[in-house]
């Protein structure tokens, strides 16, 4: 009994490390890659920074994970700091205005939900920058930086956000309800052991040649009533060689599945960019979340200098004491656009305005009787101004210049 002994810890200590192993298996970016218009996968696989393969210990190297709420926290982890790529494993080339897919394994969590986690496995967020620094940190950035790009320090804005589980991927696992059903869809390719998933983000057009992407991941312990009992957050840091020229729509879909596990984006993902209000927390599990309204992005751009004066010019709308009038155009109409609330405008005219003449182009001038009459409060009418003095000899007896005078109106102003 005594020989055996030692060789049955050994055997124990074997089993142990692999169920701790499993358990603590958690998700990094597998490969990025480009996506055709059609949604196929295609060109050359990019990686992560730090990344290492499967064969080389890379949940130990490439799982990051934030177990608290400092917001000091960095962004990066150890191995994933700025100039940390590794030979062999190049970072993604991609254009302007492309769609790229970050591709991840499952690991269990979505086929396998533990209790208490989040509904659709917790929400994916994409952040995009020209200006990395080795002191970006989590508070900072995640929740802070918007799809405009004003949020936060500005250096950055947010791409993408996303459910974990994409709604094809898998883990292949005999009797899950889950894997079952969406490996008759999409069938395995090894070496992935089932279907990928994927976060899918469009490369902004005026992003330099050297753009950096966050990808944050927030999967904490959520209770039924909402409450949340524990932060978990993993990230990973990418950076990708953008071409200045715009993305080429004939390129073909090439895609190994050998090496990508899948050859095509969910079609959620290719329609909208915000499939998750960033706004809400993580929602219980069973509970719908909703897709919100997609913000306006185009044109958006991260600022050059946040603390510029340049960079902080009020935007298109603005209020209505700063709305002018265009000048008078040659027919004597007056163009007030109004681009706030409706308020109370008005508009007060330098010459003396009659009322009760026709509003045709054939009209005669008022009768002196009605020369001193007040306007009507909140009406418009096209009335007819008497010639100056000082104008040219008298026109035909029949012309009437005309002039549009607004007083008092409510609501917005379109000529």
């Amino acid at each position: 009994m005594a020989t055996h002994f030692p060789r049955l810890l050994h055997l124990v200590a074997i089993w142990l490390l692999a169920t701790v192993s499993a358990t603590q298996a958690h998700t990094w970016a597998e490969y990025l890659t480009r996506i055709t218009p059609d949604g196929s996968f295609t060109g050359t696989l990019g990686f992560a920074r730090g990344h290492v393969p499967r064969s080389g210990n890379p949940d130990e190297v490439m799982v990051y994970r934030i177990t608290n709420d400092n917001p000091a926290n960095p962004i990066c982890g150890p191995n994933q700091q700025i100039g940390a790529q590794k030979p062999g494993f190049p970072v993604l080339e991609a254009s302007r205005g492309e769609t790229v897919a970050m591709a991840y394994l499952e690991n269990g969590h979505v086929s396998k939900l533990e209790p208490n986690r989040p509904a659709l496995s917790g929400f994916v967020y994409v952040y995009g920058t020209s200006q990395p620094s080795k002191n970006d940190a989590i508070g900072a950035i995640h929740r802070k930086w918007t799809a405009d790009g004003t949020g936060g320090d500005g250096r950055g804005r947010l791409l993408a956000t996303r459910p974990y589980d994409d709604g094809q991927c898998y883990e292949r696992n005999a009797g899950n309800a889950i894997a079952s059903e969406r490996e008759k869809k999409i069938p395995t390719v090894e070496p992935f052991g089932g279907v990928p998933c994927q976060t899918d983000f469009v490369i902004p057009e005026d992003a330099p040649e050297e753009y950096t992407v966050y990808w944050v991941w927030d999967w904490p312990l959520v209770l039924p009533d909402g409450k949340q009992t524990s932060t978990e957050i993993y990230t990973q840091c990418i950076d990708i060689k953008v071409s200045q020229s715009q993305a080429n729509t004939n390129v073909k879909a090439v895609s190994d599945l050998t090496k990508t596990g899948v050859s095509k984006a969910p079609p959620a993902q290719l329609a909208k960019q915000f499939l998750v209000d960033p706004e809400l927390p993580p929602q219980p599990s069973g509970i719908a979340v909703p897709v919100p309204p997609q913000p306006k992005t185009d044109g958006a751009k991260a600022p050059k200098n946040p603390t510029s004066s340049e960079d902080t010019k009020p935007t298109a709308t603005s209020s209505s004491k700063d709305s002018k009038p265009t000048a008078p155009k040659a027919s004597g109409f007056i163009t007030v656009t109004v681009t706030e609330k409706p308020a109370v405008v008005t508009i007060i005219s330098t010459e003396t305005v009659y009322r009760g003449a026709s509003s045709t182009a054939t009209g005669t001038p008022p009768s002196p009787s009605t020369a001193n009459a007040k306007p009507d409060v909140g009406s418009t009418a096209i009335l007819p101004i008497p010639p100056r003095k000082s104008s040219p000899p008298a026109e035909p007896t029949n012309a009437v210049r005309y002039k549009i005078r607004q007083v008092h109106t409510m609501g917005r102003l379109y000529h």
